[in-house]
């Protein structure tokens, strides 16, 4: 799988010398991103549709503002100001700096054809590319499609993207991020901003060879997490690094100015079973496998999606950990309606290995 080409701060695009110093500065800094998505085929018009999800972002060194957002993130974080000294910190956290650009017209070029789309207000753009299957046969490459996503103010504000081509029929899942395959410790305070921010991103034992297991059997991956789109490129790093199998990742939208609270740092888990079940309905002959964990609202957005979704769901899997209060009990309660062969409550991953 291949890096992106670019990515929010680190990999600013260069301009013509001439431009004033002060109009320089600023274009410099803008850029666009292009998060992994999907196509599916859409029987109705018997078209396949290219999912493409981007931001458009701006960001500014060393204004006033910044400085005070600085010290205030990092009170509230409960960090030392010596923790601007941590490049691990700085890579991570000057993302969620960045303003977002809204009203921008965005061109992609997908299979050979010209769309259109324009920013909201977050900055975010959301689009889907209706192709035939004569121009998906003659773009895609090992199931891949490419689409590049450009700045119509200015097209050298670009960025290229390899868009997985997902059949009307197969296997997929759906897995979420922190604390089911990144220890991550969501409900711990203290801990979650340490673990985010600055210790290294790794992936829990055994989930690595579980997820292989899976992918050879012919499963599809789509990781859903409410952790922030800022974060998008340490947590690639991680699966790459991992050679973790991925389609696509959803992540939420995020401004730094929700960091002022905790309930928002953490997240609506309403967003994450939005953007599950719409997966599930992109895909209405694909069996589907849920993994999540214990530590917040996984197994219950889980059994909501079940009971509308019976027939496609074929397996949940909550992955149990640290010193959560009555699990068993809370599961069972969960699960009470739900036949007992759908889903299962792990500690280590070789008991799904083992199971087959």
């Amino acid at each position: 799988m291949k890096l992106p080409v670019a990515l929010p701060v680190t990999l600013p695009v260069e301009y013509e010398p001439n431009r004033s110093k002060k109009k320089q500065m600023k274009l410099n800094e803008d850029g666009i991103v292009l998060f992994p998505t999907y196509a599916y085929y859409h029987q109705a018009t018997d078209e396949w549709r290219v999912k493409i999800h981007g931001c458009c972002y701006h960001v500014r060194h060393n204004s006033k503002r910044k400085y005070i957002a600085k010290r205030i993130v990092t009170k509230i974080l409960g960090f030392s100001q010596d923790v601007w000294e941590n490049s691990t910190f700085t890579e991570r956290i000057n993302p969620f700096f960045a303003d977002p650009i809204s009203g921008a017209e965005v061109i992609l070029d997908v299979a050979g054809r010209e769309f259109k789309g324009t920013s909201e207000n977050t900055g975010h753009f959301y689009f889907e590319a209706s192709i035939i299957q004569e121009e998906l046969k003659q773009y895609s490459v090992m199931n891949k499609v490419e689409v590049v996503a450009k700045l119509a103010e200015n097209p050298a504000i670009n960025y290229q993207s390899s868009i997985t081509v997902i059949p009307e029929k197969g296997k997929t899942v759906i897995s979420d991020i922190d604390d089911t395959i990144k220890m991550t410790e969501v409900s711990q305070q203290k801990s979650l901003a340490k673990n985010i921010l600055i210790n290294p991103y790794e992936v829990i034992p055994g989930m690595d060879h579980l997820y292989d297991n899976l992918r050879n059997k012919g499963n599809y991956f789509h990781y859903v997490s409410l952790s922030p789109w800022q974060l998008f490129l340490p947590l690639l790093k991680m699966l790459n690094k991992n050679k973790m199998p991925m389609d696509s990742i959803h992540l939420r939208e995020f401004h730094w100015k929700q960091i002022r609270s905790w309930e928002k740092l953490k997240g609506n888990p309403q967003e994450k079973k939005t953007a599950i079940n719409k997966i599930i309905t992109d895909f209405p002959l694909h069996q589907f496998t849920l993994v999540g964990d214990i530590g917040e609202v996984d197994p219950e957005i889980y059994a909501e999606l079940y009971k509308v979704y019976p027939e496609q769901i074929a397996k949940i899997l909550i992955r149990s950990h640290g010193d959560h209060d009555d699990i068993e009990n809370r599961i069972d309660q969960i699960y009470s309606n739900i036949p007992e062969e759908k889903w299962l409550l792990f500690e280590n991953p070789q008991e799904i290995s083992e199971q087959g």
